[in-house]
């Protein structure tokens, strides 16, 4: 179970590693370095966006837990 965790970690890693490789040619180095820049610049959205995500994570989850009877779709019923 846990194997499937470890090598998807792996394997993002590895397709990071792309970005130090690419810095070798002049044609792509420039390009590499902006990815790199923006990833940098965007950690505070990335902050809001996951505290966001899980707001709403927690709003669906407790509506989805309100009904867990027999209803034909719970998440819409218990909007209503």
């Amino acid at each position: 179970m846990y194997l499937y965790t470890f090598e998807a970690g792996g394997t993002l890693l590895m397709w990071l590693k792309v970005f130090y490789y690419l810095r070798m040619w002049d044609s792509t180095n420039y390009l590499a370095k902006m990815v790199g820049q923006v990833i940098i610049d965007m950690k505070v959205f990335f902050i809001i966006f996951f505290l966001s995500l899980c707001a709403f994570s927690d709003a669906f989850w407790i509506l989805m837990q309100a009904n867990k009877s027999e209803e034909e779709n719970p998440l819409i019923d218990g909007f209503f």
